[in-house]
């Protein structure tokens, strides 16, 4: 400080320069501290993040739970674009509050037992991710913030025990009446299949005549070591496994099972036709040449691996979903006119489902 000449002057701006240096080191300290516990903090866009983007029977949707819902309907349904996705994600949250209305309807809540069993469950997490601030973050990532993973969670949990209330333990309520008219509804047809391509493997060029022939040969000698096994079905679902263009049908409980439309029809025509437990002839069609063998399907069989037997999928797709559904579109719903997606302009009045 030579260049003060003045040592009483001199003495007030060295002091004066000392405590500024002193408020410097202070801010840097205190704001490097603030952004540390703000990049620990779930992300949100700050401008929407407690606005409500729309309403159900007076049950407001906010921005963080309508974005995780954009989200998930364009991993689920990636053609969705535009108004179709906006409107797919405020049907799922709509469902959510429609199954919230449903429970209150019979009188059921989240017992104590599941409130604290999805609270051990949290704290199960935060140990698996080492740390509160970890579990955060990952569930921002995927959920946009903790309240709304708690949301879904609960309700998740309150749907599963609406299900039990009102159709039993994996829909055993049923009558077989209800289980035959969905089996009917869908069109289910069941069983094994060893399908060999029309396509080489390698190229992707269709086989010649040549190459089909033989491959048409090997499914026949195959059928006939099927005949004459000890165990034709095991036999069957052996080969499938190995050699088939789809392996993973020879591993399930049951057969696979699917809709019309699913395989060629021929190969479909002979599966609905074929008493369970035969095995068909050599099957040619465009897509390549098929052995099949048809299973029983009745209200306890397990569905391709799922789980779930028929007469679940009976209750919870065929009757379930399609309450909830219901009660959704009967909530008076409202959109915020003021809301508008970030870059996009919104339309002012959401139309009716």
């Amino acid at each position: 400080m030579k260049w003060i000449k003045d040592p009483q002057t001199g003495y007030w701006l060295k002091a004066l320069v000392g405590w500024l240096y002193l408020l410097v080191v202070l801010t840097a300290l205190f704001y490097g501290r603030e952004s540390k516990a703000n990049e620990a903090k779930p992300k949100t866009d700050s401008g929407n993040s407690a606005r409500w983007v729309a309403s159900f029977d007076g049950q407001r949707l906010l921005w963080p739970e309508y974005r995780f819902w954009l989200n998930y309907s364009k991993k689920y349904q990636p053609e969705a674009t535009g108004e179709a996705l906006r409107q797919q994600a405020l049907e799922y949250a709509c469902n959510e509050r429609a199954i919230q209305q449903l429970a209150e309807q019979e009188g059921l809540t989240l017992s104590a037992q599941t409130l604290q069993r999805l609270e051990s469950e949290r704290d199960k997490n935060i140990s698996v991710y080492g740390s509160t601030t970890e579990y955060l973050r990952m569930v921002a990532s995927l959920y946009g913030t903790e309240q709304v993973y708690a949301y879904l969670q609960q309700t998740d949990a309150l749907s599963q025990q609406l299900f039990t209330h009102l159709y039993g333990t994996g829909g055993r309520q049923l009558t077989p009446e209800q289980v035959a008219a969905y089996q009917a509804k869908q069109g289910y047809l069941s069983g094994y299949y060893l399908w060999l391509s029309a396509h080489d493997k390698s190229t992707g060029l269709p086989l010649d005549n040549a190459a089909r022939k033989a491959q048409q040969m090997q499914l026949e000698q195959w059928r006939e070591q099927i005949i004459t096994a000890q165990k034709p079905a095991s036999q069957f679902k052996a080969l499938i496994r190995e050699y088939s263009a789809e392996p993973r049908v020879g591993s399930y409980v049951n057969g696979r099972q699917f809709v019309p439309g699913t395989l060629p029809h021929k190969v479909e025509v002979q599966m609905a036709q074929l008493p369970p437990g035969q095995l068909s002839e050599v099957i040619a069609t465009s897509r390549g040449d098929y052995l099949l063998m048809p299973t029983a399907l009745t209200a306890m069989s397990q569905l391709n691996n799922t789980g779930r037997t028929l007469r679940y999928w009976a209750a919870y797709d065929g009757l379930f979903k399609q309450r909830i559904r219901q009660q959704c579109s009967a909530m008076p719903r409202q959109l915020n006119e003021r809301f508008q997606l970030p870059g996009q302009a919104q339309q002012a009045a959401l139309p009716a489902s």
